[in-house]
């Protein structure tokens, strides 16, 4: 059997008395807000044991495929995200005279414990694409300050 070192069985599943008589090992990576996944069923693999070297064998070449960043953040936008960029969400501020003033919010955190934000107001731009587009682009700066420092050892990330 394939030696799967540290990652033992993790995304591994046996797959037992399903209701179509499905029997075999189930795969899934998540990578990239992406699901990869293979079913290795016994029969073809020749019982349950050489179905599961060959299913973690897949597992380890997708894991070597489909590398995880080593960045202390999320990289990809949540499913509840509508702006599509990661760490920053459209809203609306309040003036002081109460009026509804449309944004955009940059999030991150410089440093352990220290969340920062950042609006960018539509009426500060011709377009709401561009205030997206401003935003997104601070947002990359504050992603590779906090990579450089990550990098260089100097970053502690927020636990949680």
């Amino acid at each position: 059997m394939t030696d799967s070192g540290q990652n033992g069985m993790k995304n591994v599943t046996r797959i037992d008395n399903h209701p179509k008589h499905t029997y075999g090992w189930l795969v899934r990576i998540y990578r990239h807000g992406q699901v990869l996944r293979k079913f290795f069923s016994d029969n073809p693999y020749g019982g349950k044991e050489a179905a599961l070297e060959a299913a973690l064998t897949w597992r380890d070449a997708m894991y070597i495929q489909h590398p995880v960043e080593d960045v202390p953040f999320h990289t990809q936008p949540m499913r509840s995200n509508t702006t599509g960029v990661h760490g920053v969400s459209e809203t609306f501020h309040r003036s002081s005279s109460g009026a509804k003033l449309l944004c955009f919010v940059v999030y991150w955190t410089p440093q352990r414990g220290k969340r920062k934000t950042k609006r960018f107001y539509f009426h500060h731009f011709d377009t709401r694409e561009e205030a997206l587009e401003a935003a997104a682009a601070f947002r990359k700066e504050k992603e590779a300050e906090i990579r450089r420092r990550y990098q260089a050892g100097k970053y502690e990330p927020q636990k949680g």
